[in-house]
């Protein structure tokens, strides 16, 4: 339908994993934090990780779409900023900074989503090409990483004070430097499919919820030609749609307070 080849490339990915993963289960945080996942674990000593993760949230969506795209073992718990549930006590020892996502995973306590996102991969998935088979690529992909934090702040810069009713219009400096992130991304994709090269990798899992969330937005982005039919490669992948329900959701969260 799209001309890109994508499903069959998504298919020769998958049979790479290194391991078969049952389908992860979701939970609310419970005033208490206390929060038993429904699926029964095994017998065995080693527990599925856990996600505590925002799914309005793009960096926690990221994760999300590694998982998804895996379909990795992960119980995932919903922690929302804006409704202070970062701020429980139970949380708050978990991870001090009190940012969401968090990976818990068998005495290993993980903050910073794309730190998550590597670990998964390295931990679970080392038989994928999702960050780089070699040195260069790798270093590579945490360039575009890296990028990606970038355009995040940005964007937090220009919503954050929206959601927490501090202004109620966009400020228009920030708004013209998240425009200037995406002019790079435009370049970034001129000669490729993919933000770090003919193949997607977990960088692309980052970017795409920042820019699928501006789309939701209302911000106008058809002049990037090479912007769109990436994100049109990136609807094929199995977690893209979960993603933008969250991109929905964020929307949501600005739209009716933008005067």
């Amino acid at each position: 339908m799209f001309g890109t080849g994508l499903s069959d490339m998504d298919t020769r990915n998958a049979a790479h994993r290194d391991r078969h993963y049952k389908s992860p289960c979701r939970q609310q945080l419970s005033p208490q934090f206390a929060v038993n996942c429904e699926t029964q674990q095994s017998q065995s000593s080693v527990m599925s990780p856990i996600l505590y993760y925002m799914p309005e949230g793009a960096p926690s969506r990221g994760v999300l779409f590694l998982v998804r795209y895996l379909n990795l073992d992960v119980q995932l718990k919903v922690v929302r900023t804006y409704k202070d549930e970062h701020k429980d006590p139970a949380f708050l020892k978990l991870n001090p900074a009190h940012t969401v996502p968090v990976l818990e995973d068998n005495g290993l306590v993980l903050v910073d989503s794309q730190a998550i996102a590597v670990y998964l991969i390295e931990q679970y998935a080392t038989k994928t090409n999702l960050f780089g088979n070699s040195v260069k690529e790798r270093a590579l992909v945490l360039q575009r990483l890296f990028f990606n934090a970038t355009i995040f702040h940005e964007f937090k810069s220009l919503c954050a004070p929206i959601i927490t009713g501090a202004v109620q219009k966009y400020d228009q400096t920030t708004l013209k430097k998240l425009f200037e992130t995406v002019e790079l991304l435009e370049i970034y994709l001129k000669d490729q499919d993919f933000v770090a090269g003919k193949y997607v990798t977990v960088a692309d899992f980052f970017i795409v919820n920042n820019i699928i969330t501006m789309m939701r937005l209302n911000m106008d982005l058809s002049t990037f030609k090479h912007v769109n039919e990436w994100i049109v490669r990136m609807k094929t992948l199995t977690g893209f749609q979960e993603c933008d329900q969250g991109a929905v959701a964020c929307a949501n969260l600005v739209l009716p307070k933008l005067k």
